[in-house]
């Protein structure tokens, strides 16, 4: 009988042992897959076949290069008479009329025209461009004090 514990206790610290290393092995090529019962019930075999398998290099890709991927996709979108979820950001093109947030097409462009208008910048009368040009004569030296004080009162109809 002690012979039997002995060895039920010896095949799981064997089984526990293969399956942690398996499940290293696993994890370190950038897998999420569940590989310790292989390694618990299989053992060396399991080890070798999961240090043969190749690394995952698509982890690497969706984790760098999905972002670069993601922003030329929505540009392209966008460019295509798109439109971008002001609830959720998501870009969505232009046949869509409601988010996977539930936020439609029209609320989203009632959203953005019910926005106010940001004030524009007052237009500068031609007449103070004018006046800029003939201080920067006068800067410059072409004209004197005198001829610009006399088409600063012309232009001002002083």
């Amino acid at each position: 009988m002690a012979y039997f514990i002995g060895s039920l206790i010896g095949f799981i610290i064997n089984g526990v042992v293969w399956g942690i290393i398996t499940q290293l092995i696993i994890s370190h090529k950038n897998y999420d897959e569940n590989w310790f019962w292989w390694g618990f019930f299989f053992g060396f075999i399991a080890v070798i076949v999961a240090a043969v398998k190749p690394v995952n290099r698509s982890y690497y890709e969706t984790k760098i290069l999905s972002s670069v991927a993601m922003e030329k996709h929505d540009n392209d979108i966008l460019k295509n008479s798109g439109w971008k979820c002001k609830k959720c950001g998501r870009v969505n093109p232009s046949y869509t009329g409601t988010c996977a947030c539930g936020n439609t097409k029209a609320n989203n462009v009632a959203a953005v025209s019910s926005k106010p208008a940001a004030p524009q910048p007052a237009k500068e009368p031609d007449q103070f461009q004018a006046i800029r040009k003939y201080k920067e004569l006068l800067d410059d030296g072409i004209i004197g004090q005198e001829e610009f004080d006399k088409k600063k009162k012309e232009l001002l109809n002083l």
